[in-house]
């Protein structure tokens, strides 16, 4: 075992007690806090602001960040067992910003419709869709009103241009969640179609079941 990792394993192994011991979030309890950060990007931000919450026994149910150019977003759902006025009075402080380099900015959440889904039940309704083709103007716009159409919502979205032999490619994923009494069928049937009428025969898209094997996470999940 090299020397500095050597000397790091007692604090991991200390670190991963504390948090494997530690009670969680309870069966059939929601987040009650949305906690948002963003700025210039900083190594370790996520760890930073874990470390806030988690010395307040607090747990992160979700999370999400993403770095464009050199400025990072990135947003936490929460739920803490004490008082949430407690805990956002302490992570919004002014001390709890200049720890971290960066502001937090807490919004209280409506419970009513917050409860973590079962892992069955977020498949049933979510499918990924993943689109490449060359870069033109009016791609996403196309996109999200299809699935607008269809009453479908986008939870997650990553989209970048990338520079192939010469020529700009638009790449996009995205988590689609679909109403109840939706046909996935038919919403993938639409989204071929408008992939097929395209002028450009070189675009691809896929849209199949959420997590998928076939399937590598989101980029910036």
């Amino acid at each position: 075992m090299l020397p500095s990792l050597a000397r790091r394993v007692p604090q991991v192994l200390a670190r991963s007690s504390r948090a494997l011991s530690t009670g969680g979030i309870p069966m059939g309890a929601s987040p009650q806090l949305l906690v948002t950060a963003f700025g210039p990007h900083k190594t370790g931000a996520v760890r930073n602001v874990s470390d806030v919450l988690f010395q307040q026994g607090a747990s992160i149910a979700r999370t999400k960040k993403i770095i464009v150019e050199d400025q990072f977003a990135m947003m936490l759902s929460v739920y803490t067992p004490g008082d949430p006025a407690e805990l956002v009075s302490l992570i919004e402080s002014d001390e709890t910003a200049a720890k971290l380099g960066f502001p937090l900015l807490v919004k209280h959440l409506d419970t009513s419709h917050c409860a973590i889904p079962s892992a069955d039940s977020a498949r049933a309704h979510q499918r990924r869709l993943k689109l490449a083709c060359p870069q033109r103007p009016g791609i996403v716009l196309a996109i999200t009103e299809l699935l607008r159409d269809y009453g479908c919502a986008i939870s997650e979205i990553d989209a970048s241009t990338v520079a192939r032999s010469g020529e700009l490619w638009f790449e996009l994923e995205c988590i689609v969640d679909l109403p109840d009494g939706i046909d996935p069928q038919n919403v993938g049937d639409d989204l071929q179609f408008w992939t097929e009428s395209a002028e450009d025969r070189r675009t691809t898209l896929v849209f199949d079941t959420y997590l998928a094997p076939n399937f590598a996470p989101l980029s910036h999940a």
